[in-house]
């Protein structure tokens, strides 16, 4: 049996909402993303001065500073927006990460900085309050992203420490971007 999902989004009060429509069941949950839907409402100056701050940021032309942290994190935003909302990315999965990285290193060495708001923060956050936690059979487990061969030895010395085994076999396949469920079928439905 195939589940056949239908992704909506809508725009409720200050926060964007998804409806998942799984064959008749309906999953509503508040995206994280975005906290203030009307401030992504992009003008062609605004995407225009986004852009060239984006190169600016990628051509390392700025130090991150608490100064002009915040400029960084409207630049994740709308880059984002651009992904997420508009199917429309305007740089590289590479590029985006990056930028981002540069982000979350940065509050990690200075915390006091970090905002709810900032997009190292929406992980987690978001779900309608009256939505069901469910524990997994299985842990629903994210991907990490690598662009080099030291992140993928560290990430094989972290697999090979939490599994106690001294060697383990990959199996390496392109990833897709989308959403994740689980599901559990019962009596075949």
């Amino acid at each position: 049996m195939m589940c056949k999902l239908i992704l909506y989004s809508i725009a409720k009060g200050n926060k964007m909402l998804k409806i998942m429509h799984c064959d008749g069941h309906s999953i509503c949950f508040a995206s994280s993303i975005f906290t203030n839907f009307e401030s992504l409402m992009y003008t062609t100056e605004k995407i225009k001065s986004l852009q060239q701050k984006s190169q600016e940021w990628l051509d390392k032309k700025h130090a991150l500073t608490t100064g002009n942290i915040e400029q960084l994190r409207d630049i994740l935003r709308f880059h984002e927006h651009r992904y997420y909302i508009e199917n429309d990315p305007l740089i590289s999965d590479y590029e985006y990460d990056s930028l981002y990285k540069l982000l979350e290193k940065f509050e990690k060495d200075h915390p006091n900085i970090i905002t709810k708001d900032s997009p190292t923060q929406r992980v987690g956050s978001g779900l309608i309050k009256d939505f069901p936690k469910t524990k997994h059979l299985v842990p629903m487990l994210s991907l990490e992203n690598s662009y080099d061969e030291a992140d993928l030895i560290d990430w094989d010395r972290k697999a090979r420490e939490l599994s106690g085994l001294d060697n383990i076999e990959y199996s390496i396949e392109p990833k897709f971007d989308g959403a994740s469920i689980s599901l559990l079928y019962e009596n075949d439905m």
